[in-house]
């Protein structure tokens, strides 16, 4: 025997030099455990970046003109771009790129950053600089940050989260966009009293210019001595708000300075609001955490836990009332609870089939040796633990419990001629060949994937690898590690597969009243299967006997049995899976174009006083903008989900001017969304083809809400100027525009620097003037 089978002999009598080398990977694999990130699903890093840049107040076809198209041209130059595609909205420019999958996001990212910084300088003073970051394709926060005080105002809020908050969580490796909504924005405002202006005979314009002149600097040259070069600057910066009220506008008769607070107020205000953030009604500040793609959801949630421990809070109390990582971690700890539980039933089931609890020993010793190996892989291959990896796991270890099986009934039966140990040798011998194809021919299913597009290979590529690893880490715990503890465990193949519960009891030895009712009743249940395996056996001698009486039928059925099962594959409905926490609802509300933030805001108040009024809703959290809102809803039972949306949506049709789409969740797990994309260069014919689309879609009967996400522009005055006239007053088109939108919605000449911070100081027509 040792001639013939030397590798397994060896591995039978040298079983402290086995289980030294097993034991050096189980330590391993305890390392790549606690060094697993975890998620729901693989981290899938989409090449992909997103660059936005913002323009408040500015309409989207200015936006488009003015920010979009330039950034576009500029960007093509960069090379290594799959698709590009763009969507201006009022105030904002967001391109999306979708670069080849061999390019380096990060490197890819830095280039088209210094592309556009060499263009930024023709950008409107208004806008703000133009950011790139990883493109995220659900675009919605997974971390929410609220932030309350009793004591400081909504403006000292809002200032510090841009000041102290949003700088650490920028930091934090895996965050994509930082959003703040809610509170107030500091801003100095110049509110010129145009007829005060008009009796001195200057535009508005001339006050623009003097705060842009007064608040620069300029370099000035270099100085050359013997010895170096001294550079020469002048620094005209303002130093306080107010000096701006003593600034020159002209100088009139008798020398006498034109001053601007003669003629205009000066104002360490705040902007409009562009966002109010509520929780249950208080109005708040929030910050909206975007993870960029690829990040780890868990592992970026603990960094951004680790930060805001870091930062003094100042008595400003704050809370994390939204975060998606926690639902993830309840599902893999609900994952691995399950893994423990089927372990023991596993084992259970083995000692109660076997007959005897040493050959269960073995292989309930073996599954968690095998499933600490699947770390290391899981580790070296960057899969992480998730819902796939562990998927795999489970059927590792099925497939370990399988050929387990097979190995103890053959060398059982081989033990009842020869020794254990020569029982052994011979079952792995005559056996592996059939289990390494077993294995061969599942792990060859996967083989497509590495050929797929690189989509599918996005997807599918981390379960392909992680199953098959599993498959092959089972498949050698059986042929080595599995024998080794059958040889060592005596009695471990005394298992009879034909009359168990005659010959052996799950416990032997002295008797006692204990085992003698375990026995007893083992006894028992071995009975029950044995007349449920005759019956299987009489059942299938009679199939076998109809079918060598009617030959011909057996290919028609079967392939009947294959079309069903075809067709009921096709009939499954499709999912991609991870829709949520199953605790919270998220809710889209759109208002009529042009509805202002304050009209937006009331509206939204009653939907949200109507949605916690119901039984089901625990607490209600908004970030309402102009025209929309967001509704973030945590429900009381997550089981009642699916019932409270309904509710909710019939609650939602008592506020006719709000729409309230509910987005995609775990409670609307049933439904399904169809997207339709309507292309074209002529916007009025596109949109009257997607409203007869609209109307058509939304009259089928399967159909619950039709998203009409084009909306028409929001109202507006338009002034056609006349051009002879202009001249004669010695204009341009050109000037009077940028007198009225100074006028109207207010000019940024320049930004007043305080504490290393930048604030606009915008120049504006009182408001009883406008």
């Amino acid at each position: 025997m040792q001639d013939r089978h030397p590798a397994l002999y060896l591995l039978l009598s040298r079983p402290i030099g086995v289980v030294m080398i097993v034991l050096v990977f189980l330590f391993w694999g305890a390392y790549s455990l606690y060094n697993l990130p975890i998620g729901l699903q693989p981290s899938v890093e989409y090449p992909a970046l997103s660059v936005i840049t913002r323009y408040p107040g500015m309409h989207p076809e200015k936006i488009e003109q003015i920010l979009t198209k330039p950034i576009e041209e500029e960007i093509l130059g960069a090379g290594g771009i799959r698709e590009m595609f763009s969507v201006s909205e009022e105030g904002e420019s967001r391109i999306n790129l979708i670069l080849e999958p061999d390019v380096n996001v990060s490197l890819k990212g830095l280039e088209i950053q210094d592309r556009i910084g060499m263009i930024s300088d023709n950008f409107p003073t208004e806008s703000e600089d133009p950011v790139v970051v990883r493109y995220d394709p659900s675009q919605k926060p997974v971390v929410i940050i609220r932030l309350d005080s009793n004591s400081k105002s909504l403006l000292a809020l809002r200032e510090f989260a841009e000041k102290k908050v949003k700088p650490y969580l920028q930091r934090v490796e895996g965050t994509s966009e930082i959003n703040i909504g809610g509170g107030k924005q500091r801003e100095i405002k110049v509110l010129v009293n145009q007829r005060a202006l008009a009796v001195a005979g200057f535009p508005i314009s001339r006050v623009m210019n003097s705060i842009r002149e007064n608040n620069t600097e300029i370099p000035a040259g270099e100085l050359l001595n013997s010895e170096q070069r001294i550079g020469v600057r002048v620094l005209g910066y303002l130093t306080n708000p107010q000096q701006i009220a003593t600034l020159p506008v002209a100088t009139l008769d008798s020398n006498r300075l034109l001053r601007i607070r003669s003629v205009a107020t000066v104002e360490d205000s705040y902007r409009e609001p562009d966002s109010v953030s509520r929780e249950n009604g208080k109005e708040i500040v929030s910050i909206y955490v975007h993870r960029a793609s690829g990040a780890n959801l868990v592992e970026l949630s603990d960094q951004l836990h680790k930060s805001l421990e870091q930062i003094d809070w100042q008595g400003i109390s704050h809370e994390i009332s939204y975060d998606e990582a926690v639902f993830v971690k309840d599902a893999i700890d609900s994952v691995w609870s399950a893994i423990i539980q089927g372990g023991l039933a596993s084992f259970l089931v083995l000692w109660l089939f076997l007959g005897t609890w040493r050959a269960a020993v073995a292989i309930g010793v073996a599954i968690p040796v095998s499933i600490l190996l699947q770390f290391i892989l899981l580790d070296q291959s960057g899969v992480g633990l998730n819902s796939v990896s562990m998927t795999a796991l489970a059927l590792g270890v099925g497939m370990l419990t399988d050929s387990a099986i097979i190995i103890i009934e053959y060398a059982s039966r081989l033990a009842e001629r020869t020794s254990v140990w020569e029982a052994i040798i011979l079952s792995v011998a005559e056996l592996w060949r059939e289990l390494v194809a077993s294995v061969g021919t599942t792990i060859a299913v996967f083989f497509p994937i590495f050929f797929a597009s690189f989509e599918v290979r996005v997807q599918f590529l981390p379960l392909a690898i992680t199953l098959s690893g599993a498959l092959v880490i089972s498949l050698l715990v059986t042929l080595f590690l599995i024998p080794l503890m059958l040889s060592r465990i005596p009695g471990a193949l005394q298992v009879d597969f034909d009359n168990q519960h005659h010959q052996h009891h799950a416990f032997s030895g002295k008797p006692n009243r204990w085992k003698e009712r375990f026995n007893g009743a083992l006894d028992r249940w071995t009975v029950w299967l044995e007349r449920i395996y005759r019956s299987y056996d009489r059942s299938l001698a009679r199939l076998q006997a109809m079918s060598r009486r009617i030959p011909k039928l057996i290919v028609p059925a079967a392939a009947l049995f294959s079309i069903i099962g075809i067709l009921a594959f096709v009939a499954l409905p499709e999912s991609s899976g991870g829709g949520g926490p199953r605790d919270r609802i998220q809710a889209t509300v759109e208002l009529e174009p042009g509805t202002n933030l304050k009209a937006s805001d009331r509206i939204v108040s009653k939907v949200v006083s109507l949605f916690s009024d119901d039984d089901g809703v625990e607490e209600v959290m908004t970030k309402v903008e102009k025209w929309r809102a967001d509704l973030y809803i945590k429900i009381k039972d997550p089981d009642d989900g699916a019932e409270i949306v309904e509710r909710l949506e019939g609650l939602s049709k008592q506020v006719p001017e709000a729409q309230v789409f509910f987005l995609d969740n775990e409670a609307l797990a049933e439904r399904q969304e169809v997207n339709i994309e309507i292309n074209g260069y002529d916007l009025d014919t596109l949109t009257q083809l997607a409203q007869k689309v609209a109307k058509s879609i939304k009259d089928q009967p399967d159909v619950s809400q039709v998203v009409y996400r084009f909306k028409p522009g929001k109202p507006e005055y338009t002034f056609r100027l006349d051009s002879p006239s202009v001249s004669r007053a010695g204009l341009s088109a050109a000037s009077v525009a940028s007198d009225l939108k100074t006028a109207v919605d207010g000019s940024i000449p320049t930004k007043y620097l305080e504490e290393g911070r930048e604030y606009d100081i915008r120049v504006q027509m009182v408001t009883e003037l406008r």
